[in-house]
């Protein structure tokens, strides 16, 4: 018996299930590097946000720090980017001051959260 050259159903069958599940395996796992792009991207954002009030208070001088609204400052200053973006800061203690910036988003119907905490003195 000759053998006819060429590919049966089930052999192409197969070949397409072999192709589909190869197509939706890199199609999720793309969209979860969409994803975690989308995340880091939010929390560089955060800290950013946070950098920027500790500069500003290492900028203005020393007896302003507690006197100010930083969340105010925050949001009139760029500070509110993100879906949701709150930015807090608490502080402890005199001289040396320790302050904790924190901030607070929503991503993806999830809270997120950043904070900072350093410590400022009187030049």
């Amino acid at each position: 018996m000759k053998w006819k050259k060429g590919l049966t159903l089930l052999e192409i069958v197969v070949g397409m299930a072999i192709f589909i599940v190869s197509i939706v395996s890199l199609l999720g796992a793309y969209m979860n590097v969409l994803a975690m792009s989308e995340g880091s991207r939010n929390l560089n954002t955060a800290l950013n946000d946070v950098s920027r009030v500790i500069e500003e208070m290492r900028n203005i001088p020393f007896s302003s720090i507690t006197l100010t609204d930083w969340t105010t400052w925050a949001q009139n200053n760029g500070a509110n980017t993100l879906e949701n973006e709150t930015v807090t800061v608490s502080y402890q203690g005199a001289d040396p001051l320790t302050v904790t910036v924190i901030v607070n988003w929503t991503e993806k119907s999830r809270q997120r959260s950043t904070s900072l905490v350093t410590a400022i003195t009187q030049r």
